[in-house]
């Protein structure tokens, strides 16, 4: 995976600048300094490397990045304006970004926001279910040409979902054997994240542990760690639909017996939650 180190991009009368981008899956490589110049050709810029070679092959991973970033980043902000404005509208609120039928595929949705990913790559990841992979020189659609029945069919699917996978506050109070004040001290304290669905506090529920004997009354308790990975948690995963996709998401460099867990495996089985957080770095170890 390529990790953005250092941008600059000038577009003030004519495009240059430079990409520096790191291997986070090999740490021994050097950092690829990717240049970029101006073009009369479409797309109005080329890449080029240290040795002034035009870099072209985008299944070169540094390559591929350094498009993206620069194609990305030369989309004219009304037209971002307006897809996110569509993708917000699917999932109801700018609290819920992140929640999706499944969270990668919500990873999608605002991949095409950003002009990543065409509407024609989305609507086929939502229809098959599966990842998709990045197009070297796929157009982004515009929002437009989305059928509203697929925004309003996909909008019923991620409210069934939402509602399946999280809890009111009296449900978790139940679960806890707590009172519903007390569930909102929790919030107050950071222990527990939630969002809001159509004027209704919703709480992911993979925060609560089920007792292992429910038959016999026993709470719920919160997954441990939980306050300490919250502390943790950089700004983006301040919210509770970034950090339940960080969560619920296998990770590679969390891999027991070379199968890749996700952070909500890796905790609850008890590993040590300072590695989660080093995820939260871009940090690669493991203890």
């Amino acid at each position: 995976m390529m990790r953005l180190v250092s941008l600059h991009l000038s577009n003030d009368r004519i495009l240059w600048g430079h990409v520096l981008l790191e291997d986070t899956e090999n740490p021994e490589a050097s950092m690829a300094r990717i240049m970029i110049e101006h073009s009369e050709k479409e797309p109005g810029y080329e890449l080029y490397d240290k040795h002034n070679t035009v870099l072209s092959d985008l299944t070169v991973p540094a390559t591929r990045e350094a498009n993206r970033i620069v194609e990305t980043l030369l989309i004219p902000a009304s037209e971002i304006a307006k897809r996110e404005k569509a993708v917000r509208e699917v999932i109801h609120s700018g609290y819920l970004e992140g929640f999706p039928d499944d969270m990668p595929w919500q990873g999608q949705l605002w991949m095409y926001a950003r002009g990543e990913i065409s509407i024609d790559q989305l609507q086929a990841y939502t229809d098959k279910g599966r990842q998709i992979p990045h197009a070297p020189g796929a157009a982004p659609a515009d929002g437009a040409d989305v059928p509203e029945e697929w925004w309003q069919a996909t909008q019923a699917r991620i409210r069934r979902h939402l509602l399946d996978t999280t809890l009111t506050e009296a449900e978790a109070a139940a679960a806890l054997q707590i009172s519903i004040d007390d569930v909102g001290e929790l919030f107050g304290s950071n222990r527990l994240t939630s969002f809001d669905l159509n004027g209704e506090e919703r709480i992911p529920d993979w925060q609560l542990l089920q007792p292992a004997l429910p038959e016999f009354g026993d709470p719920a308790v919160l997954l441990p760690g939980l306050d300490v990975l919250f502390a943790a948690a950089p700004q983006p995963f301040l919210d509770a639909a970034a950090m339940t996709e960080f969560m619920t998401t296998a990770r590679q460099f969390l891999s027991v017996d070379e199968a890749p867990l996700t952070p909500l495996a890796w905790m609850q089985q008890g590993r040590p939650l300072a590695t989660v957080i080093a995820l939260f770095r871009g940090r690669r170890w493991r203890r």
